[in-house]
């Protein structure tokens, strides 16, 4: 069972199946606890300790002791993962391809691959320090091989620590840093230097546009409280892997040195000075303690002076699940292999308390956008500080499939506040930048005022020309919860009316929960579409069912529909499946949104062909659209556009063997499908020449192109399509 999230079976009577549902839990406590819940102390932004041999306990190492620096500690605000729902919980870590498992050896030491050690200062960023500076450049190197010596391949805690602090050096929550690194990234040491003593500034431009390559692509923990949990991160340093860690900094851990440089629950003694984030990158089974056997070796961030191990420590298995030393949570981030980012959102804001106002780009109507992604959720306001007066830079990739399939044309940037202070702001600038084609488009709305509380402002940028398709929908776009069923075979969907006859199917698009359920989950569906001339308008005549799919947990996934096959809906309704391949926990489960409303029913599909109406009138509405086109409903959304639809194209983002590529051609020409370089070279032409309208299935080898990022590019008549794909190792 998942610690806060509900998973919930139950058996239903009729027909005979079993169904899983994943909630979250509206009522639990926030993912962030009070700064301090240990002592006073913690409360201090700086606390200087010096130790002297008459201070120490009897079983202390015997000696004068010289007086040691001033550490800045209490920086990593103590949470509960288990109450963070985007953060999964691992249960299992496989040993790597050619990795033996942890328990055939005895010790690893990943420290040579480390950047050198460095100081905090008095700063409270060890968070940042743990989460950015030594886990993520670490992460980068096992992707690329950098120098991590150079600042370059450095990367930064001011970028991290300066954007999640609410504006004062507080310290911060781990969930806040790997939240920012998944949305935004890491700049590196050169792009965003560190400076102890600045806290308050945040990126440049060039920075953030940067970073954007180097985001996460999900937040995980291990439950490090017995010898299970151990297990899990050893094999993740035998995979070649580091991990986080929050402790707790107790006068022992100042004199580190005076315990052989080892971190015991049997040293323990004096103050507790609050939360610490330090990064694990080895373990030795053979080590003996205070303890007894075995410990893991961290990296520190009080400079390579602290201690005698130039800035690392050891730190005993028993203390690692000692909650007096320990927070017995570990963490780590995927990297996004080989990310390229396809568009881009700039936006600059004059308010004068940044962290009480929210931000949410979308593609799309303003009201019911097709995506759409809220940035800043953690923000914290403990000190009204103004935004900076440059441009921040958003990751707007998400949305881009919705633009180049002509299923929106409008890009929009909404900043709501969220006190009811008497503080207005305004929007000076926004732009969109396509990074496919080089194309910037600079918004006319700015400047745009921001009102007091709960009254959004938007600024638009039109990038391109839609087709005219209309967004049908009945979620109210927030993520509730997520559905999966036991069986394979099975699925959801929902009944649509069209807006005007004869109606066109463009696209169908689906939302699915995000990655820490199910666990492990999968990424494979079918899409279908189908009539309403069942029984009483239930589901009957088949319209179209796609070959399998890949999607992406966690964002809405766009696929086209071939015109040329459903045809035109010239009265009634028409009803869009999504159905799973695979059995639960080995499949994504569909999201439904929050509302607790269902408008209309939904529906089941139940053995692969028989429906029935689904029995949660309080679910909520599946996160199912559809996009159409009608004769009325171009008229109404876009004035003078073209009508019909264009060609569509749909390739796996990743691929690291043969693949399929699925086209769409509204009507008979000339085409062109070439594979093209991050440098707008073309590197292979896979079609050319004449084809009639329809839907075309091509068998794609990439394995003569290095690993890297390249884009799929049609050319049919109405202007070019494009899809970026990662080639992977």
């Amino acid at each position: 069972m998942f610690p806060v999230r509900c998973r919930l079976k139950t058996r239903v009577a009729s027909p005979g199946f079993t169904k899983t549902r994943q909630d979250l839990n509206p009522g639990a406590p926030a993912a962030l606890t009070p700064r301090c819940f240990m002592c006073s102390l913690c409360c201090m932004t700086s606390f200087r300790v010096r130790v002297v041999a008459g201070l120490l306990p009897l079983f202390a190492l015997a000696g004068a002791l010289p007086a040691q620096p001033s550490y800045r500690a209490n920086g990593m605000i103590p949470e509960d993962f288990s109450r963070v729902p985007w953060l999964t919980i691992v249960r299992a870590v496989p040993a790597l391809p050619g990795r033996p498992g942890a328990d055939s050896i005895l010790r690893v030491d990943l420290s040579g691959q480390m950047p050198p050690v460095r100081d905090q200062g008095a700063q409270g960023s060890c968070v940042a320090w743990a989460a950015a500076y030594y886990h993520v450049t670490h992460n980068q190197w096992v992707e690329h091989h950098w120098n991590v010596n150079d600042s370059q391949y450095q990367f930064s805690p001011a970028f991290v620590y300066n954007q999640i602090n609410g504006g004062v050096d507080y310290g911060s929550s781990y969930s806040s840093a790997l939240a920012l690194i998944c949305q935004q990234g890491v700049a590196s040491m050169a792009d965003c230097p560190y400076d102890p003593g600045n806290y308050t500034s945040w990126p440049s431009e060039s920075a953030y546009s940067r970073a954007i390559r180097f985001r996460g692509d999900a937040g995980f923990w291990i439950d490090a409280g017995d010898t299970t949990g151990l297990k899990l991160i050893k094999q993740r340093l035998v995979n070649g892997y580091t991990s986080g860690l929050g402790i707790f900094d107790w006068t022992n851990f100042d004199s580190i040195q005076n315990f052989h440089n080892t971190y015991c629950s049997a040293d323990r003694y004096g103050v507790n000075r609050g939360g610490h984030g330090v990064t694990i990158v080895g373990y030795d089974d053979t080590m003996t303690t205070h303890d007894g056997q075995g410990a893991f070796k961290l990296v520190n961030s009080f400079g390579p002076l602290w201690g005698t191990l130039g800035g690392y420590f050891w730190m005993s298995y028993t203390a690692v699940r000692d909650a007096q030393l320990s927070t017995r949570q570990a963490f780590y981030i995927t990297n996004r292999v080989g990310y390229e980012p396809t568009m881009l959102g700039r936006v600059r804001v004059s308010h004068p308390a940044r962290d009480e106002m929210g931000i949410r780009l979308g593609a799309g109507p303003t009201g019911h956008p097709v995506w759409s992604q809220d940035f800043r959720c953690f923000r914290h306001n403990r000190s009204n500080r103004p935004f900076p007066p440059g441009n921040m830079v958003f990751d707007l990739s998400g949305g881009e499939q919705f633009i180049t399939a002509g299923l929106a044309d409008t890009v929009f940037a909404r900043f709501t506040g969220d006190t009811a202070d008497n503080r207005t702001g305004t929007i000076d600038y926004f732009s969109v930048q396509h990074l496919p084609t080089g194309r910037l488009v600079v918004s006319p709305d700015p400047p745009e005022t921001i009102p007091d509380a709960g009254v959004p402002a938007f600024a638009r940028a039109v990038l391109g020309t839609a087709s005219g398709a209309n967004c049908l929908s009945y979620d109210n776009g927030v993520v509730g919860g997520g559905w999966a069923w036991e069986t394979t075979g099975w699925g959801e969907g929902a009944v649509f009316t069209p807006p005007g006859y004869p109606c066109y199917l463009v696209g169908a698009s689906f939302c699915f929960y995000p990655g820490n359920w199910p666990v492990p989950g999968g990424d494979e569906i079918t899409v279908r579409v189908v009539a309403d001339d069942g029984p009483n308008n239930s589901p009957g005549t088949t319209l179209y069912s796609s070959e399998v799919v890949h999607v992406t947990r966690g964002e809405w996934n766009l696929f086209a529909l071939p015109e040329s096959v459903i045809g035109a809906i010239t009265s009634g309704r028409f009803y869009i499946f999504e159905i799973q391949t695979t059995a639960y926990p080995y499949c994504p489960g569909l999201a439904f949104d929050e509302d607790g409303m269902t408008r209309p029913s939904p529906w089941w599909v139940a053995r692969g062909s028989t429906y029935v109406p689904a029995d949660t009138p309080t679910l909520g509405d599946y996160m199912i659209r559809t996009f159409v086109s009608t004769p009325t409903g171009v008229a109404e959304l876009l004035p003078g556009a073209t009508t019909g639809p264009k060609p569509a194209l749909t390739a796996p983002a990743l691929v690291s063997g043969r693949a399929s590529i699925h086209y769409v051609l509204p009507q008979e020409g000339s085409i062109e499908l070439a594979v093209i370089d991050a440098a707008g070279r073309q590197t292979q032409l896979l079609v050319k020449g004449r084809q009639r309208s329809g839907t075309y299935r091509l068998d794609w080898n990439p394995d003569r192109l290095a690993p890297g990022v390249y884009f799929l590019r049609l050319e049919a008549g109405a202007g070019p399509v494009t899809r970026k794909v990662v080639r992977t190792r």
